[in-house]
């Protein structure tokens, strides 16, 4: 385990939502293997002990990159981001053998837990539940339904008599999407069996499909910082790039349609 304090300093010190979230920074970890060894065991020194007379040699296993948004959308509403992150390695990586075991970059990940001290100032978003698509009666009632719900998880230990995961009451519940309009509009209206593209035939070409369309958030597709756009497929692939939504969208979509076929 290591703790690593970093500073950060927004451009021109402005530390406004609108401008932290324009922030396109990522946090890059690299990670190294090192090992003391004596000067004809290796050609690559990159540090010396002389009174010793051996030689600390790094070599590189692989990188994670976590984008700036990433970490001050989740550090805003969860108070940190934490995961095991895959590691990204060399194209050509030589295998080295230490203590009779082989390093495997392919299976190796990077359990990451990262702060934001002091806590920043989340971009608030607008709930909005006007729709001119919806039937009125209907949004009402999902309404009633996401509060009933999210009053439910808040005291769950209490009801079920028993200690609850802590996490339960902080899940994010959302019936309805802003579309492009500001409408309102169900979630599930977006969800069905979509073809994918001609050769995309499994579940995992369908992820590297998805994986390849561009990561943009709403602020820079459509200009506003406070409200949630949910775009269809359709929309998502004519803009050329989207937020989770889209991306999450269109590989279930995806998805559910090769495992129908």
């Amino acid at each position: 385990k290591e703790i690593l304090d970093l500073p950060f300093f927004p451009p021109l010190g402005d530390f406004s939502p609108t401008n932290l979230m324009q922030v396109g920074d990522c946090v890059q970890l690299s990670l190294f293997s090192e090992r003391m060894v004596t000067p004809s065991d290796s050609l690559k020194m990159l540090e010396s002990n002389a009174s010793a007379g051996l030689f600390l040699h790094r070599k590189f296993i692989g990188d994670i990159e976590i984008p700036f948004s990433t970490l001050y959308t989740n550090a805003t509403t969860e108070a940190w981001l934490q995961g095991m992150f895959k590691l990204r390695g060399p194209c050509v990586h030589i295998c080295d053998k230490h203590d009779g075991k082989i390093w495997d970059t392919n299976s190796t990940h990077l359990h990451v837990a990262m702060f934001l001290r002091p806590h920043l100032i989340a971009p608030s978003k607008i709930m909005s539940f006007m729709s001119s698509f919806e039937d009125e009666t209907f949004v009402r009632y999902g309404v009633h339904w996401i509060q009933q719900l999210r009053l439910y998880l808040e005291n769950i230990s209490d009801i079920v008599k028993r200690p609850a995961d802590d996490r339960i009451p902080k899940r994010v519940i959302e019936v309805f999407g802003n579309n492009m309009d500001g409408d309102a509009i169900l979630i599930c209206r977006y969800l069905r069996p979509q073809q994918p593209p001609l050769g995309v035939d499994t579940c995992a070409k369908a992820a590297r499909f998805v994986s390849l369309i561009p990561f943009l958030d709403d602020w820079q597709s459509f200009g506003c910082t406070n409200l949630d756009v949910w775009c269809t497929s359709q929309e998502f692939l004519d803009i050329g790039a989207g937020d989770w939504e889209e991306h999450g969208i269109l590989l279930h979509n995806f998805m559910w349609w090769l495992q129908i076929h």
